[in-house]
C-alpha cells in the first residue's frame, strides 16, 4: 500500500445517505507544535483544513489556562497535563505529529498521548515531516553510520547498544503499532504497518476521515 495514498475497500461501500448521516468527530492534534512561535497560527491552518474534510480539531493550547493562577510552575505542568488528558478523552481521533523532536525520535509527550488514546480505543493516524525509517536516522544522526553486526543486530559502535530495526517502521514500534491495531480495528483490514504514519498533515487528515468513515460503516 501506497503511505501517501491509503485506501481500502471498505468505503466503496459507503452510501450517499449514510455519508450525509455521518457525525463530525472531534480530533485531538498531538504534536510539538505547540513549542512552536507561530503554534496558534499553525493550530488554525490544521483546524481549517480539518473543517474542510467536516472534523473538528481539538489543539492542545486550546485549554487556555491562565499562568497568573498558578504561581507554582509545578503546578501549572500538571494542570497543563490534566487538560491535554480532558481533551483527548473528548476526541474521537489522535492525529499524532510524530516528527523528529530534539533528537531522532516523535517527542516524549505527543508518544505519551498515543499511548494514552490507544487505550481509550480511539483513531490513532500518525504523520511525520521525514521519510526516513527509524532505522535509518539512528544509524545516520546517532552513530555516523558506525554500527556493527552482533548476531542478529546491529548495535551502536560507541555505546553497543542495539538499533531497533524493523523494514520500514517511521518510528518506535510501540508507535506503528498503535496506529496499526487503530486502522485494522476500525476497517477490518490488515494493513502494511510500513504504511502507518503519513508524510505530512493534509495526507494524514484524509486518512483519518477515511478511517473514521469505515468505523461509522462497520457500527451500521
Amino acid at each position: 500500500m501506497d503511505r501517501n495514498n491509503p485506501g481500502f475497500g471498505l468505503l466503496e461501500k459507503l452510501s450517499r445517505a449514510q455519508a450525509d448521516e455521518l457525525e463530525s468527530p472531534n480530533v485531538y492534534l498531538a504534536g510539538p507544535d505547540v513549542f512552536f512561535p507561530d503554534a496558534m497560527e499553525r493550530a488554525a491552518r490544521m483546524k481549517a483544513l480539518l473543517a474542510e474534510r467536516g472534523m473538528t480539531g481539538l489543539f492542545p493550547l486550546d485549554s487556555e489556562l491562565d499562568p497568573t493562577k498558578f504561581p507554582d510552575r509545578k503546578d501549572l505542568g500538571l494542570a497543563i497535563a490534566r487538560a491535554n488528558e480532558a481533551l483527548m478523552r473528548k476526541a474521537d481521533i489522535c492525529l499524532a505529529n510524530i516528527q523528529p523532536w530534539r533528537g531522532v525520535e516523535a517527542d516524549d509527550g505527543t508518544s505519551y498521548e498515543i499511548g494514552f488514546m490507544a487505550a481509550l480505543d480511539k483513531i490513532i493516524v500518525l504523520y511525520t515531516n521525514d521519510q526516513r525509517p527509524f532505522f535509518e536516522r539512528i544509524v545516520n544522526d546517532v552513530y555516523g553510520g558506525d554500527v556493527y553486526h552482533d548476531g542478529p543486530f546491529k548495535r551502536g559502535r560507541s555505546d553497543h547498544m542495539m538499533v531497533e530495526e524493523f523494514d520500514g517502521f517511521a518510528d518506535n514500534l510501540m508507535l506503528i503499532n498503535a496506529a496499526a491495531a487503530s486502522a485494522e480495528q476500525a476497517t477490518g483490514e490488515k494493513f502494511d504497518p510500513a504504511t502507518m504514519v503519513q508524510f505530512g498533515f493534509e495526507v494524514a487528515a484524509d486518512f483519518a476521515k477515511r478511517l473514521w468513515d469505515a468505523a461509522y460503516l462497520a457500527r451500521s
